[in-house]
């Protein structure tokens, strides 16, 4: 009769690959190295199409509907400056700048969403595969002690129970699943970039 111990031994070494460093390969440094640069550019973009603070030397005072040239002080209305705050001015000569909403740059707000996203997912993908690797080991090594109680005779494994309770487990996990990723999609910046950074953390090579 053969020993229980050996043949689950020797069908999970038939099975298992070969144990094999992650390597931080060239196309994996130039994809973060591309994710940085998109960051650095967003921002340098982002911060180059900043409006120009106001000028307070020409003021272009809009009253009853026409634009008029003069004094603020005999004048009350409201208009925009150069840069596109907005002024108003008073009866009694008191001028307030009231500032305009900045509009994002599209350019800047595609570049960061890609460069965050890529470098997210790839964050992801590392820490997902390292994540797998320490479970698995752990399981790996579980079952093998208790194989080895079980040939000892110290415990009986009940299969079907565990079976059972795989299986419900197993369902809750999707359910999990299902709702992180919803939660992943809603918040992410950009779906694709991340879903390749992802795919390039994952793999070894």
């Amino acid at each position: 009769m053969p020993n229980p111990l050996e043949s689950a031994v020797s069908a999970a070494e038939s099975v298992a690959p070969a144990t094999l460093p992650y390597r931080f390969s060239s196309w994996k440094k130039g994809l973060v190295a591309a994710a940085v640069l998109l960051v650095i550019l967003g921002i340098g973009v982002e911060a180059a199409s900043d409006p120009a603070p106001p000028s307070s030397e020409s003021l272009t005072v809009a009253a009853n509907g026409a634009g008029t040239s003069g004094d603020a002080n005999a004048i009350a209305g409201e208009t925009t400056a150069s840069g596109g705050a907005s002024i108003q001015v008073t009866l009694d000569g008191d001028v307030s700048e009231k500032s305009a909403p900045g509009a994002s740059d599209p350019r800047a707000a595609a570049m960061l969403r890609g460069g965050l996203g890529m470098f997210l997912g790839f964050s992801i993908g590392m820490a997902l595969r390292l994540f797998m690797k320490i479970v698995s080991i752990f399981v790996g090594l579980n079952m093998l002690v208790l194989l080895f109680f079980a040939y000892l005779g110290w415990i009986e494994i009940r299969w079907d129970t565990m079976q059972e309770q795989g299986g419900d487990w197993f369902n809750s996990w999707l359910d999990e699943l299902r709702s992180f990723r919803t939660f992943i999609q809603g918040h992410i910046p950009s779906t694709a970039l991340t879903a390749l950074g992802g795919y390039a953390g994952w793999r070894r090579s």
